[in-house]
């Protein structure tokens, strides 16, 4: 088995892990709301549409762990080949730097000038530091590590 076959597979292995949450969630979703359909007393179509709302919440969930474990897995994947980006009819998926971010250690010594209350103006540091401009109190932080992206192509 080579590279390229360990990460297709290991790519299908994470997908079909997080469906099956996602599908249970769907069916709960789909029978409470068949429910809801068949009432016609007031009292219980307000007692189902609880179970509904719940049922929604539910699946929720499941979607965004679902969504969190395929990205994770094809920013492994993404890793592991090397592969530059994918394109779709509708999308394009990258890996690229994680952005830098202002991180204040010391607010209180954070200039006036600096501030929009009541928290510090975490961009007009970021432009100042970069631009060469020490601001007390702040740092800028680079992350090493990469992040996936998903933009619509147009």
């Amino acid at each position: 088995m080579n590279g390229a076959d360990e990460a297709r597979d290991a790519l299908h292995n994470a997908l079909s892990a997080a469906y099956g949450p996602v599908y249970a969630c769907g069916v709960a979703f789909a029978k409470a709301q068949k429910e809801c359909a068949a009432m016609t007393d007031l009292g219980n179509l307000m007692c189902s549409a609880v179970g509904l709302i719940v049922a929604a919440e539910a699946l929720k969930s499941a979607a965004d762990n679902a969504e969190k474990c395929a990205r994770a897995a094809l920013a492994a994947t993404f890793q592991e080949t090397g592969a530059p980006e994918v394109i779709t009819l509708h999308h394009k998926a990258y890996m690229s730097a994680k952005a830098t971010f202002v991180s204040v250690d010391q607010p209180d010594m954070v200039p006036e000038g600096y501030w929009n209350e009541p928290t510090a103006n975490k961009k007009a540091i970021k432009e100042a530091i970069e631009g060469g401009i020490d601001v007390p109190g702040c740092t800028l932080i680079r992350p090493n590590g990469q992040t996936l992206n998903i933009r619509n192509r147009k």
